[in-house]
């Protein structure tokens, strides 16, 4: 977990994205969302079941992509309190099909 005033870190292998210079917008804070990160329950990895009661309450969630749509993941934290998801790819092949949703009348 990174606790306040704690710089983000880098799991290894692991490469810096270049977004994450960007990642807080200085011109409009009103819209960044910070928050503590949790790794979601090693039963729960994927984020496919409901997450363990007030683990992520307030907390934004790494979460392992795979297994069921990133809109269920979404709706999974919501539900349970989180503000926020981060899903990482830890496959060498990456196909888009489960990043779609499946509901466009319930979106995250």
């Amino acid at each position: 977990l990174l606790k306040p005033g704690e710089l983000p870190f880098h799991f290894q292998p692991s490469v810096p994205a270049e977004w994450e210079s960007i990642l807080l917008d200085p011109y409009a804070p009103e819209t960044n969302v910070t928050a503590e990160l949790v790794v979601a329950s090693s039963y729960n990895s994927n984020g496919c079941k409901p997450h363990e009661p007030g683990a992520v309450v307030g907390r934004i969630v790494l979460i392992a992509r795979g297994s069921c749509n990133f809109q269920d993941k979404a709706h999974l934290v919501e539900s349970a309190g989180g503000v926020g998801l981060l899903i990482y790819d830890d496959e060498d092949w990456t196909t888009l099909r489960m990043m779609g949703l499946y509901d466009p009348a319930s979106p995250p």
